[in-house]
């Protein structure tokens, strides 16, 4: 009787649209769910449901709007704005508060938004910023109060200058930004916006928000058909005109032959249709049923499926419902796999056809041992089928919402698998690479079952203004994971594409690979001139300086012979450099040449009051004193001294003693009223172990009439 009444509520619905659309009527469809509206819904001129958007708030006025707190100031309305007739607006400071957040927080009406996450919807606002400098990100709250909240973020590489439409996808929250026991999605009472920045000291002005909105989507799996009369055969449907016109294809604008394709009401896979209108001629419309196994929000019932698994707990860090549910993997037993399991109450999936969706949420820390999430649906754990989701699809640090087909079942049946009219068992969870890995806090939540509408569709996606990013994110490649960076092409997994032979850039490319496809020539055979070819410049003058860190082409002379450094274009000829010379083993000069010198002597000794002078031995092996002195009266005496102190201090910091008879065999030179010259020669190397030489002159001629000359010379031969 309810199938006869369902399919007769369908009838009138088609025979109804048209009539409605025209007069701009509502048609009321009643739900059979607790969280289905019965809500009047609006269509068309042509019959066509219309709106799908819920406006949280208008952002038109401040009444009920607070700042976050002393970093956000200037709260007030702006006659700048996107929808409605004014917009909110406030500033970022540096503010007492110092925290880098900017934003506003208001208290709403309860509102019920669990459909959005069950139905792949979104929420949004505009904001106008004027820069995006100083900007992290910006974030969408709602919960139930200020510690109680979801967060949704959008980074600042996705924003710019002016206003933005910002898009958050309900079911992926910043596990980041949950706060508290996170949100209730059926009691919404608080919802704050605003901006995260670099700095607390960050500033900027007039930031302006406008029309928070609830929208909902569209769940579809599609698929063609065609019939054959025996065996398998691929899809032979070819769509050739639409209406008589050629059929539109690549991209471009719609021409007559773009096919507009919409969901008629007598579709017989239509299971139910619901929707609500806000009262602004705005519908939200549901093509799927959908059916929650368990919302794992309490540990009731639940048990660990094996010693590898432990300390089950309920966690507030959530996607639907109130809570989820964490476990950890421990070495334990020689299982791979950590998982939990529940006996539910017999549940009918009868009516649930290979192209529905089984759907559940799984968060993971680390990826580096994780092999793949699974959930399994059953009779019992000996019963029971299994679906996955590889590591390669699964992201570290947030809720991954596992969305796949029921009919892919291609990895694990146990027993008698799933009995589909009477499924009692549940399981979820992770395996590993190894029996020994370990994993904390492995998070489970809702599992659900949707029914999806099945229909031949064409999908599109409209962008209505500056922020949007590509969503598709291609997982599979003929039913296989594809495969992503560099390497080998994988056998499976990846896509294989042609490049047009009308491509513009393909004669480049067909000359490039013909000019490669000739670089074959082996050693020792006869030159040709299609191999590879080494081009220089051929020059007669030297090539002009180029700046350091710039390229610049090697060159040759003008018969091809290469030029090095060191070549002498004016002599055409290359230059020899002599490593480590002779005259550099060597040093030689004047120590000292004093004419007249004073009798009070100096202060350059280490100690007395006669004249000093130093020649450093490091390096030497032997060394050559020729030595010139005369008076008038008195005499001048010159003597050798040596040290092998060295500790970084001046040369007449050292403790010097006499060498001169051990090392040329004399005393002294001495000049008596009169000139005394000789030559002493350390043939034997004995002032190699000196670190210093000390030639001392002695002046006493009572009359300031002494002169005393030195050349010396030292050696490293």
């Amino acid at each position: 009787m309810r199938k006869v009444k369902g399919i007769l509520i369908l009838a009138v619905l088609a025979l109804l649209i048209p009539w409605a659309g025209a007069a701009q009527d509502g048609i009321l469809i009643k739900g059979q769910g607790p969280r289905e509206f019965r809500r009047p819904i609006k269509v068309d001129g042509s019959g066509r449901l219309t709106g799908g958007i819920h406006v949280i708030d208008a952002c038109e006025a401040t009444a009920g709007w607070t700042a976050l707190g002393n970093d956000t100031t200037g709260l007030d309305t702006d006659l700048d704005h996107v929808l409605g007739a004014k917009s909110l607006e406030f500033d970022k400071i540096d503010g007492t508060a110092n925290t880098v957040f900017g934003g506003i927080q208001k208290t709403i009406s309860s509102v019920d938004l669990s459909f959005l996450v069950e139905n792949s919807g979104a929420f949004g606002y505009s904001l106008n910023v004027s820069a995006t400098t100083d900007i992290a990100y910006c974030f969408l709250r709602l919960g139930t109060d200020g510690s109680n909240y979801n967060e949704w973020r959008i980074d600042d590489a996705n924003m710019s200058a002016g206003w933005n439409s910002l898009r958050f996808n309900a079911d992926v929250p910043s596990s980041a930004g949950a706060t508290g026991d996170g949100w209730d999605a059926t009691v919404v009472v608080y919802l704050a916006l605003g901006c995260a920045f670099d700095l607390e000291t960050s500033t900027l002005a007039d930031l302006r928000v406008d029309h928070v909105t609830a929208n909902v989507g569209l769940q579809v799996a599609a698929d063609i058909n065609a019939s054959s009369s025996s065996g398998s055969s691929a899809t032979k449907v070819n769509l050739v005109k639409v209406s008589g016109n050629a059929v539109d294809v690549d991209a471009g604008n719609t021409s007559p032959g773009t096919l507009r394709v919409i969901n008629t009401t007598d579709d017989p896979n239509l299971s139910k249709l619901t929707a609500w209108d806000d009262g602004n001629d705005r519908a939200r419309a549901n093509t799927e049923r959908d059916f929650e196994l368990d919302p794992l929000d309490a540990t009731a019932g639940w048990i660990v499926g094996n010693d590898a698994t432990a300390n089950i707990a309920l966690s507030s860090n959530h996607v639907q419902g109130t809570g989820s549910l964490t476990f950890d993997k421990v070495d334990g037993g020689g299982w791979t796999e950590a998982y939990i399991q529940k006996t539910i109450s017999s549940v009918d999936l009868l009516e649930f056809r290979a192209h529905s969706l089984i759907e559940w949420s799984v968060y993971v820390s680390d990826l580096s041992e994780v092999a793949y999430a699974f959930v399994r649906l059953g009779t019992n754990n000996v019963n029971y089928s299994e679906w996955r989701v590889l590591d390669a699809d699964l992201t570290i640090g947030l809720w991954n919402t596992a969305v796949v087909p029921a009919g892919t079942v291609e990895y694990t049946v146990v027993g008698t698998g799933l009995v589909d009219s009477a499924v009692t068992y549940i399981a979820v969870g992770v395996s590993f690479d190894a029996e020994n890995d370990t994993l904390a806090s492995i998070g489970e939540d809702a599992v659900l079952v949707h029914e999806s509408h099945h229909t031949t569709a064409t999908i599109s996606a409209e962008v209505t203004s500056s922020v949007n990013s590509a969503n598709i994110n291609l997982q599979k490649v003929g039913n296989k994971p594809t495969t992503t960076g560099s390497g080998n092409v994988g056998t499976q997994g990846t896509l294989r594409v042609a490049i047009g032979t009308d491509d513009v850039n393909m004669a480049a490319i067909n000359v490039s690979a013909a000019i490669m496809d000739d670089w074959d020539g082996t050693e020792g055979s006869g030159v040709s001139t299609d191999g590879p070819q080494i081009m220089v410049e051929a020059r007669t003058t030297q090539k002009g300086a180029l700046g350091n860190a710039e390229s610049v082409r090697p060159v040759a002379n003008d018969h091809g012979e290469t030029i090095t450094a060191g070549y002498t274009w004016a002599t055409d000829s290359n230059r020899m450099e002599e490593i480590d010379p002779l005259d550099q083993k060597h040093a030689k000069g004047t120590l000292f040449d004093v004419t007249d010198g004073t009798d009070a002597g100096g202060t350059t000794c280490p100690a007395g009051t006669d004249f000093c002078y130093f020649v450093d031995m490091d390096g030497y092996t032997n060394g050559l004193f020729q030595l010139a002195l005369s008076c008038d009266a008195g005499t001048v005496t010159a003597s050798v001294e040596c040290t092998g102190m060295d500790t970084g201090g001046a040369p007449a910091t050292y403790t010097y003693h006499a060498v001169t008879n051990d090392v040329f065999g004399v005393a002294s030179l001495v000049a008596t009223a009169g000139a005394a010259s000789d030559l002493w020669v350390d043939n034997a190397g004995k002032l190699n172990n000196c670190k210093y030489v000390m030639v001392r002159i002695d002046a006493n001629t009572t009359a300031n009439s002494g002169d005393w000359r030195c050349d010396h010379k030292r050696s490293a031969l």
